[in-house]
């Protein structure tokens, strides 16, 4: 399982605690966006979960927006395409839909998988600072991996 996080080092922060040794007692392998297309290579499988929170979601863009082309039929000749068992959930937080990025971009990519019947290809989680929605933690993210994993597992 991989999953991406920006470390704002805030000092409630969910990222400090997985960057912060002295805060966590579990042990994380920590890599960071590779380059163009995230490192994602025709042969990269399974479920990859992504977090963002405002313009840390740009990072992830390149690769929603190749997914969106692939999905639609109309990636040019000669592009490699992402393997059909590629899965992104991609949770981002924004202050309010008004401040937030690339939304329609991204909703766009959740409706055109929903419309193709694959629904997992790309899931979409989003959280709005004004709604006054509970701030993602350490909780949240382990039973969000485990609910997919269990779905995954039938």
């Amino acid at each position: 399982m991989n999953i991406t996080v920006k470390n704002y080092n805030l000092p409630c922060g969910m990222s400090r605690r997985l960057f912060d040794k002295d805060l966590n007692t579990e042990t994380y392998k920590m890599v960071g966006p590779l380059g163009k297309g995230l490192g994602i290579t025709p042969q990269t499988t399974g479920c990859h979960f992504a977090y963002s929170a405002g313009t840390g979601i740009l990072v992830f863009i390149d690769l929603v927006a190749r997914m969106l082309i692939q999905e639609l039929g109309v990636l040019p000749k000669g592009y490699q395409e992402i393997h059909p068992d590629f899965q992104l959930c991609l949770y981002a937080s924004f202050k309010n839909r008004t401040d937030s990025m690339c939304l329609p971009l991204l909703e766009g990519l959740q409706r055109i998988c929903m419309l193709q019947g694959r629904p997992d290809r790309f899931k979409l989680v989003i959280r709005l600072s004004d709604n006054r929605e509970k701030r993602w933690d350490k909780k949240f993210v382990f039973n969000q991996m485990m609910h997919h994993t269990k779905t995954k597992a039938g």
